[in-house]
């Protein structure tokens, strides 16, 4: 991500008072970046009370690197273990293992052959999260790797507007009365109920989504 993209966004952020998590991160392993020291301390000048995050596979994560981060301003630092790493003990990093994991895997929007073990009627991304891709591309979540279902570009318009824009919306709305398995990609992913089981809900619990 350019570094006027990333600006943006924060001042998109601190015009409307954002007072949410900040995770500097999306799709690739954030540890790559050299900026990201500077881009914790940049965030945190703005944000000091914000929760700051970012979430790794540890492999490039070394005490230097990550006492680096911390006094740059990280929240915390997740580390996802997927094989076995050197740790590094401190309160602001958190270790879980790939046995843990297991619960949260499923087919990334139909990107791999995975299954779930507990989908959702309907996904909580849509209402709690919102995903900006490097070029400052509103995306759909973090599933969508061909950046299949773009809401707007920060870099032309306010953050605040594309999130509250009808496309955006339209999405929530399906989601909210149990019919996400309609949508454009979301009907690919086995994160949430599939029409036939879908359709099994009788209309009074239904109604309680509307």
């Amino acid at each position: 991500m350019r570094f006027d993209v990333f600006e943006k966004i924060l001042s998109d952020l601190k015009e409307v008072g954002y007072s949410g998590a900040i995770h500097l991160y999306l799709m690739a392993e954030p540890l790559f970046d050299e900026r990201l020291p500077l881009m914790v301390r940049v965030t945190r000048f703005k944000f000091p009370d914000n929760e700051i995050m970012i979430s790794t596979n540890g492999d490039l994560l070394t005490e230097e690197l990550a006492m680096k981060l911390i006094k740059s301003g990280i929240t915390w630092i997740a580390v996802s273990q997927y094989d076995t790493i050197e740790t590094i003990d401190h309160k602001q990093i958190v270790y879980t293992h790939v046995g843990a994991l297991r619960h949260t895997f499923y087919n990334r929007a139909g990107h791999v052959n995975v299954g779930c073990i507990e989908p959702l009627r309907a996904c909580n991304w849509v209402f709690d999260k919102a995903y900006i891709n490097w070029r400052g591309d509103v995306i759909l979540c973090c599933s969508d790797y061909d950046y299949e279902i773009i809401f707007g570009n920060v870099m032309f318009d306010s953050f605040v507007n594309i999130y509250n824009s009808d496309k955006y919306n339209t999405y929530r709305d399906y989601h909210k009365r149990g019919r996400g398995y309609e949508l454009s990609l979301c009907d690919r992913c086995n994160r949430i109920l599939n029409r036939s089981i879908t359709n099994e809900w009788n209309q009074e619990e239904d109604d309680l989504y509307r």
